[in-house]
């Protein structure tokens, strides 16, 4: 008897979880299909870069800062898949939500990043961030040719695949 209180204890406590799971809402940039809002946003010169003027392409939106540990890890994991389907037709458009846009310079110099980057202050409340509901990074968003969504925070093994299949 005291097993069965302990499941449905349980039981009700992840109900009551997914409840409130549900009620608050897990946001995401969208969801698969959905056309990707814009992004314009100045590249480390000044110049601003388009999400839309890179259609045709399919691109990963990374949305990172240089003061999160993960999202450099993840920079240097990414990159052999960027230098093996860039001649494809992929692209990455990192978006960073530094304030700091000094640290966030030398971020992409020490990770020697070499695809499109863009930032705006304002960290979690930058218009960029609000608009695609981020709330933690890294989070990645694949968009394809014509602007649609394909998945939200694919694996590297995912990414990979996709990327076979849609170049």
């Amino acid at each position: 008897m005291k097993r069965i209180n302990s499941f449905c204890s349980k039981l009700v406590f992840l109900i009551a979880c997914l409840f409130l799971f549900q009620m608050f809402g897990y946001s995401q940039p969208g969801d698969i299909g959905d056309t990707a809002p814009e992004i314009s946003l100045p590249d480390p010169d000044g110049n601003i870069i388009k999400l839309s003027d890179l259609r045709g392409k399919v691109v990963l939106v990374d949305f990172w800062a240089s003061w999160c540990g993960p999202c450099r890890f993840s920079n240097k994991r990414i990159k052999p898949l960027y230098e093996n389907y860039k001649p494809a037709g992929f692209e990455i458009l990192g978006v960073s939500i530094d304030n700091d846009v000094d640290a966030w310079k030398r971020a992409i110099k020490a990770d020697k990043i070499t695809w499109l980057q863009v930032n705006q202050q304002g960290s979690w409340k930058s218009e960029v961030a609000l608009q695609w509901n981020i709330e933690a990074l890294p989070t990645t968003v694949l968009i394809d040719k014509d602007g649609k969504i394909l998945a939200i925070d694919p694996s590297e093994e995912h990414l990979e695949k996709i990327l076979k299949k849609v170049l």
